[in-house]
């Protein structure tokens, strides 16, 4: 990702929560909530950032996560997860 991309719409998101997998269930029951600094930045990661950060995430993570992303003024939605490609 370059970095003009993650400063102007990540740079000042947080992680809102993070919820493991419990030791006896799938870890892609795990859901990791990312909240970004307004409605336009989370427009603009849920429809062009997603597949991007679910790699990432995952890649880190050593397992899938879901993610969900929330702003101010917008609802929480959990998105569902890319197909492997």
């Amino acid at each position: 990702m370059p970095k003009e991309t993650f400063d102007t719409w990540l740079a000042t998101s947080l992680v809102a929560d993070y919820q493991p997998p419990e030791p006896t269930t799938d870890p892609e029951f795990s859901l990791l909530t990312i909240h970004l600094a307004h409605r336009r930045a989370y427009e603009w990661v849920r429809h062009r950032l997603h597949k991007v950060i679910q790699r990432m995430v995952d890649q880190v993570a050593g397992y899938p996560i879901t993610l969900a992303y929330g702003a101010p003024e917008v609802e929480t939605v959990v998105m569902t997860r890319p197909a492997v490609s």
